[in-house]
């Protein structure tokens, strides 16, 4: 079990990299959403223009989400509010 934990923080650290593209296939609830935000906000870091990025997603409610969760964190940056738990 420890191993695999490992293993998935591993793959989750990866798919974050900025240097290429990456595809995330997992169940739902396993979180793609979050991990596909923490890569949006890395690149939006890195690139001049945030029309740079593309992400996409298959369903109307995880892009939702990820718009809310973004301006929320955004917004949490500005306000200099420290994120509540290490996954944030």
């Amino acid at each position: 079990m420890k191993n695999k934990i490992a293993k998935d923080k591993k793959a989750r650290e990866k798919a974050v990299e900025s240097d290429k593209s990456f595809i995330v296939k997992a169940p739902a609830g396993s979180g793609k959403t979050d991990l596909l935000i923490a890569r949006y906000l890395k690149l939006l870091y890195l690139v001049d223009s945030p029309e740079e990025i593309i992400a996409v997603t298959f369903t109307n409610k995880a892009t939702n989400e990820m718009r809310r969760k973004i301006l929320n964190i955004l917004d949490n940056a500005r306000l200099k509010k420290r994120p509540e738990n290490e996954h944030e």
